[in-house]
């Protein structure tokens, strides 16, 4: 049983020669026709960045010249089972670099070489606007919230109102001197993290002034 790699489409004869212990031989030649193109496997993403903890669309863009792709095999690069599946969703757990892999079967069975893609997951902003407040009219009030990262993470409050900053963690509330045209006014503020890769999270908090 041998094998041999072909390196164009055309036709070969292939001749198989048996000799016996006593020396007695036969030949036997066979044409090996068609040949099939091995199929082109490629890969993308279907968005610009990946977020740790959230569903990544991977996307199939492979070809096969006089076939039909049948199979998908994917590495994720994380340490998973392989996906079968032509346009797989996976989640990672962890940011960080990823090298993902895709190998394509045709319908006759040719395999393609590998094809390599790198993809490189952001960290996911977890966030906790804080407790909400009931303070009297005039008084202030520093915000608590939390965050897994203050560094590289980017924050936004809305609405400004009443909020000496609004693109730190911890602004500060002074609520107006002037009474409220009610007896309670109720202000909702929502905390947004952006962090690389635009990676995005929300909270909110509310404030009530007696």
């Amino acid at each position: 049983n041998g094998s041999h790699i072909y390196p164009s489409i055309t036709n070969y004869t292939v001749s198989l020669t048996a000799t016996s212990f006593y020396g007695c031989q036969k030949t036997e030649a066979k044409t090996i026709n068609p040949f099939v193109l091995k199929p082109n496997a490629f890969a993308k993403t279907l968005q610009d960045t990946l977020c740790q903890g959230n569903p990544s669309f991977f996307i199939d863009s492979s070809w096969s010249v006089g076939s039909s792709i049948t199979g998908w095999r994917w590495i994720m690069g994380d340490g998973s089972p392989a996906r079968t599946s032509q346009n797989p969703v996976h989640t990672y757990a962890s940011p960080g670099n990823y090298n993902v892999s895709l190998i394509v079967t045709n319908a006759a069975g040719c395999v393609s070489d590998t094809f390599p893609k790198k993809v490189l997951v952001y960290l996911q902003p977890l966030i906790d606007a804080g407790p909400s407040f009931v303070i009297q009219q005039g008084d202030g009030v520093l915000f608590n919230p939390t965050a897994n990262d203050s560094t590289t993470t980017r924050f936004l409050w809305t609405p400004p109102i009443f909020l000496n900053k609004t693109d730190t963690l911890r602004p500060f509330y002074q609520s107006a001197a002037v009474s409220p045209s009610s007896t309670t006014t109720s202000t909702t503020y929502w905390l947004t993290a952006t962090g690389l890769g635009r990676c995005t999270a929300t909270d909110s908090l509310t404030v009530k002034v007696l």
